[in-house]
């Protein structure tokens, strides 16, 4: 009997496990991911309320032939459907359908955190072993077929060498946990200002009601809001426009320059204003009213871009290395900002708060002190003008590690698939997969077929792949990839 394992049971895991039941795989599944995450994964566990899917509640499910599903599974369940539901219930969505997959008499389920993964056979006969320790912590060693790595985000590392203090919460998930030991009242500082820092703000002030909060982050930027919904399709920059012209005899790449001139060709099209767009990026009270104000352009900007994540992720293998990082270098920041906007009532409250001069927002932070215990608060902030401030508290809300450029990462075993050469980095984007079946590419074993890995941490090669949607599509073409490998497997 085929033995296959899924590490992770998050978004990607519950995807995988759902391709593996619908192509009648008869083999073994087993399924690993600590009990708190297991169905949920960190971004949908149960948390505060206040967390808030980003995409509206009809346009995000786990199918996307049926976009609206999750939607109508609220109203099934007599909740009230809100435009941008709280996250925890899209949680709960996740594991009614896990449930149903694991009635599977070939799925079985181990509340366990994977150690290693050792590549024990290669080529025609690929053999995976993987330890975890059980309840008697007694180390356990599994042999597979085929492992599925469905990680997840990788840690947000600590810029400021702050984990040694009790009064910085490093890894914040789930925050309702995080918060318990954070008295009210306080002054409060958050790194990072993207969806997770927003995330940790918002927490700081509705439920432990803080005096103050300083967020900060090298580019001084918060997420775009999402803007009025509607459909704007690419005209020039497309897939069609991407396969005719690697089509062509002699074009093994895709020059950055072709991409560039098509996209301001739809920008030309649709009569965006690019002067008008960046006045929303930012993170001043200016800024951030004025996209408050203009939703409509805003919708419109950010519908083109979603489409965008398509023909990015056709046309990604096709740049070259260094046109893949000049790319980065250009544009990644501000496709990250438009591609995932914050919801309006998030934006509202952040507003309210910079107003009333309860949030400070800035790029300016120089360094960060650990205090001794008689001073006044923790932390001083120094700013790059000389000045400083103090907080009590520091939350890290930087979001996911993507490079790994120096083989260097909190994950366990991540690092340990880095030293032993199992996987490699991709740069500073990621980590390296096959490009159409996300087969990990090792410098020391090549390509390893049944070696599939899924999720934030392979980016820099499957490039913004974090929506459920696309999520779905490509863990749907490595499990096929796999399940085709098993069968011309020799034993």
């Amino acid at each position: 009997m085929k033995r296959v394992a899924i590490v992770g049971m998050g978004v990607a895991g519950v995807d995988v496990l759902t391709h593996l039941t619908e192509a009648g795989f008869d083999g073994r599944i087993d399924c690993y991911d600590e009990r708190q995450q297991f169905g949920s994964g960190l971004p949908y566990q149960e948390d505060f309320d206040i967390f808030l899917l980003n995409p509206r509640s009809h346009a995000i499910s786990l199918n996307p032939d049926r976009p609206k599903e999750f939607a109508e599974w609220v109203k099934e369940k007599g909740l009230t459907l809100e435009t941008f539901m709280p996250r925890r219930i899209f949680g709960q969505y996740m594991r009614e359908k896990l449930e149903h997959l694991l009635q599977n008499e070939h799925v079985h389920v181990h509340y366990q955190h994977i150690q290693h993964v050792q590549v024990l056979e290669t080529g025609e006969k690929e053999r995976y072993q993987l330890t975890y320790q059980s309840a008697d912590q007694t180390s356990v060693q599994e042999v597979y077929d085929a492992v599925f790595l469905c990680l997840g985000h990788a840690p947000s590392q600590d810029p400021y060498h702050l984990n040694d203090s009790p009064y910085f919460i490093q890894n914040p998930y789930p925050i309702r946990e995080s918060l318990q030991a954070v008295p009210m009242h306080q002054r409060a500082a958050v790194i990072g200002m993207g969806l997770t820092g927003v995330d940790m703000v918002r927490a700081l002030m509705m439920e432990r009601e803080a005096k103050e909060v300083v967020m900060f982050s090298r580019s001084g930027q918060l997420p775009i809001v999402r803007g009025t919904e509607t459909v704007v399709e690419p005209v020039h920059l497309t897939i069609e426009a991407v396969q005719k012209a690697v089509a062509t005899p002699g074009q093994l790449t895709l020059p950055l320059e072709q991409v560039e001139e098509w996209f301001f060709k739809d920008l030309a099209h649709y009569q965006f204003d690019l002067e008008r767009i960046n006045q929303w990026v930012g993170a001043s009270v200016e800024q951030l009213r004025a996209n408050l104000n203009d939703l409509d352009e805003a919708g419109r900007f950010q519908a083109y871009v979603a489409k965008l994540r398509w023909v990015l992720r056709a046309l990604w293998s096709h740049l070259s290395r260094q046109d893949q990082m000049r790319f980065a270098q250009k544009y990644q920041r501000s496709f990250i900002a438009f591609s995932n906007p914050m919801a309006p009532p998030v934006a509202e409250k952040l507003l309210e708060w910079m107003e009333t001069g309860r949030l400070i927002t800035t790029d300016q932070v120089d360094d960060i002190i650990q205090l001794k215990a008689q001073q006044t608060g923790h932390f001083m902030i120094q700013y790059k003008n000389k000045t400083t401030t103090t907080v009590d508290w520091i939350l890290n809300g930087i979001g996911s590690q993507t490079d790994f450029s120096q083989c260097q990462t909190d994950q366990p075993l991540v690092q340990q698939l880095l030293n032993d050469r199992v996987v490699e980095p991709n740069g500073r984007m990621g980590l390296m997969i096959h490009d159409t079946h996300s087969s990990v590419l090792s410098s020391r074993y090549g390509e390893l077929r049944a070696l599939k890995l899924f999720g934030q941490m392979v980016s820099g090669t499957d490039y913004q792949n974090n929506s459920t949607f696309v999520l779905y599509r490509t863990t749907q073409k490595g499990v096929h990839d796999a399940l085709n490998y098993l069968k011309d497997k020799k034993v």
